[in-house]
């Protein structure tokens, strides 16, 4: 059977289970989907994925890029405006 998908971490062929963050980001082993900075396993039993996508990676939570509101200063989760960047 020959692979459809080559892991973004190992360069390796994919057979079997694929986890994909979307088509533009990659595919990857369900073994190599892991944080970036740290190494941390983002996918959970069962596929499910724990991560957030930054610049192309997968980061656990620890590791992503904190935003913090400049009016309000509380922390942003979703998307934003950046005004006068």
């Amino acid at each position: 059977r020959k692979a459809k998908f080559t892991c973004k971490k190992c360069g390796l062929p994919i057979i079997g289970t694929v986890l994909k963050a979307n088509l533009i980001e990659g595919a990857w082993h369900p073994e190599c989907f892991t944080c970036t900075k740290c190494g941390t396993p983002v996918a959970t039993e069962g596929g499910a994925l724990a991560c957030f996508m930054e610049d192309g990676e997968p980061r656990c939570d620890n590791c992503r890029t904190k935003r913090v509101c400049t009016a309000c200063e509380k922390q942003i989760e979703g998307q934003a405006i950046n005004a006068m960047d």
